[in-house]
């Protein structure tokens, strides 16, 4: 999904935690999680262009498919679960479910959002690790691009 839709769709999430747990400052908490959880894309985009190419090329390689390496360690089912295991078992603040919810509500908008471009296991870190964080590996269709770089690193 794109920046724009997460935040969108932020806004009803927000205000069923609110209506939920009758506190601003946990909706907020869990609508900010949800959207903040993006950031991960600018240490890929870093990686893969070295440097800051703006704006527009951060979202033309972001979306374009255009990353050969996937690491998104944000992005990943470990984190919601290890959240709301602190906060089940250890006692751990409101504020770490409501990060746990936030995580978990934007990885399922990706992962229904992203199911005809990624392959099966992609939002699990795990995965990408096994795969060398490799976009030639976990896309469905990856580009040329991410063939090549793929190719490169196994010596072919």
């Amino acid at each position: 999904m794109k920046l724009s839709q997460h935040a969108l769709a932020s806004v009803p999430f927000m205000a069923g935690v609110y209506w939920a747990t009758g506190s601003l400052a946990l909706a907020g908490i869990a609508g900010l999680a949800s959207v903040f959880i993006d950031l991960d894309h600018i240490g890929d985009y870093m990686l893969y262009r070295r440097g800051w190419r703006g704006v527009r090329d951060f979202f033309e390689s972001c979306e374009g498919g255009r990353l050969t390496r996937l690491y998104l360690f944000l992005h990943a089912w470990e984190w919601p679960v290890l959240f709301f295991l602190l906060y089940a078992t250890v006692g751990a603040p409101m504020w770490t479910a409501m990060i746990a919810l936030g995580m978990a509500y934007h990885l399922a908008f990706d992962a229904v959002g992203n199911r005809g471009n990624l392959k099966p296991g992609f939002y699990f870190i795990v995965k990408r690790y096994r795969n060398g964080f490799e976009g030639g590996l976990l896309y469905k269709r990856p580009t040329e691009r991410q063939l090549e770089a793929l190719r490169r690193r196994e010596g072919r």
